[in-house]
């Protein structure tokens, strides 16, 4: 290609891009290597979205977060500290090795 059609090719390309913008064409990395999107304005503002989900949040629709369901309760534990500090001692290596492979590497196998 000569010097000029490239010139020609930067200046439609630099010209046209823009207009992909507001579109609904988005490029991502995937197969086809595009999605279209079709953008729709919305008449809520933020604070409005926010307060809807708080007040679902509050009414129990939908739970406070989504890592995990909190307990709708606090419940007092019937184990005493040193009947636990008694478990965990009377633990076998074998019992301890298996706590160590379900927690991982960070979690101390002596501990």
């Amino acid at each position: 290609m000569s010097s000029k059609a490239l010139l020609f090719a930067g200046v439609v390309l630099s010209v046209s891009l823009p207009a992909f913008a507001d579109s609904g064409v988005e490029f991502v990395n995937n197969e086809i290597g595009f999605q279209t999107t079709h953008v729709t304005p919305s008449k809520t503002t933020r604070a409005q979205v926010t307060a809807e989900l708080q007040a679902a949040q509050r009414a129990g629709s939908i739970p406070g977060s989504f890592e995990f369901v909190a307990a709708k309760e606090a419940s007092a534990s019937s184990t005493t500290r040193e009947q636990i500090q008694r478990e965990a001692s009377q633990a076998t290596r074998a019992e301890r090795e298996a706590a160590h492979r379900l927690y991982g590497p960070h979690h101390a196998l002596e501990s």
